[in-house]
């Protein structure tokens, strides 16, 4: 466990639990991660598999996180970190769960020792519209919106 703090009177969490899970946790937790991600596929199959992203956590390249209390998992999260011109960024590039807003002082405190420890300059964090209100009262502010499309097929001469 990384850290735990409390929460607010009115979140059914009375207690955030933080941990970044280890190969033998994620291993043990992945088919209840496999059915978050299935529960809300459009949030993430334009970008990634799930063996992909399997992979990657075991290799290290992405993190894995989630918010417990009382062994029920309330929240999961993925994270990354790459170079930027500016600095090193630990971008939070997919969430899901119940009661994500009681446990934002906790994920935020963690995530910012987290990416304080690897050298990270800024933290990122890719969220549906409405997550910018959400995480401005952690100091957080729009940076930019990504739109994208497929690429065409040109007709050439």
């Amino acid at each position: 466990m990384l850290t735990s703090v409390e929460v607010g009177q009115s979140s059914s969490l009375k207690q955030a639990n933080v941990y970044l899970l280890g190969e033998r946790e994620f291993r043990h937790y992945w088919p209840q991660i496999e059915t978050c991600l299935d529960a809300n596929p459009e949030l993430w199959a334009f970008s990634f598999t799930k063996e992909g992203l399997c992979r990657k956590i075991l290799e290290g390249a992405v993190q894995a996180w989630v918010v417990q209390t009382d062994d029920i998992i309330h929240v999961v999260l993925m994270t990354q970190m790459f170079e930027l011109v500016e600095g090193k960024v630990l971008q939070v590039f997919w969430a899901w769960g119940h009661d994500l807003a009681h446990s934002l002082p906790c994920l935020d405190l963690v995530l910012n020792r987290f990416a304080r420890t690897f050298g990270c300059t800024q933290i990122d964090i890719q969220g549906r519209k409405g997550v910018e209100r959400l995480l401005r009262p952690l100091g957080f502010e729009f940076a930019y919106t990504t739109v994208s499309r497929p690429v065409r097929a040109i007709r050439e001469n």
